[in-house]
């Protein structure tokens, strides 16, 4: 399975969709991390044959999105958030505690920047 993985677009959809397009045919899904999501949902309209998990960031006032989500891929627990619940541009100890509780073998997280 081929995923791309963005977060923190603030605006800049097309950067997503260059992305996308360069990958187009290899990608399966999409997950978005968080503060751009009006930027995926235009995103969403050039792809429609894409699948998309989406949370929501701490810029994202007036989306519908979760806060964070497990993701099962082919038997693989994912958990996706944006970070910021777990502070994460200062420690990362709390998002690995987190990730042990609900026992994900892996942690996706934007809002540092990165």
């Amino acid at each position: 399975m081929k995923i791309l993985v963005f977060s923190d677009s603030h605006g800049a959809s097309s950067k997503i969709v260059k992305a996308i397009e360069a990958h187009k045919g290899i990608a399966d899904l999409v997950i978005f991390l968080g503060d751009g999501l009006r930027d995926i949902e235009t995103v969403k309209e050039k792809f429609p044959s894409l699948t998309f998990f989406c949370v929501r960031g701490n810029c994202d006032f007036c989306a519908e999105a979760p806060k964070q989500s497990v993701l099962d891929l082919d038997g693989i627990r994912v958990l996706i958030c944006h970070g910021d619940k777990y502070n994460v541009k200062y420690t990362k100890d709390t998002i690995l505690y987190a990730g042990a509780e609900l026992e994900v073998d892996a942690i996706l997280f934007g809002h540092t920047h990165m």
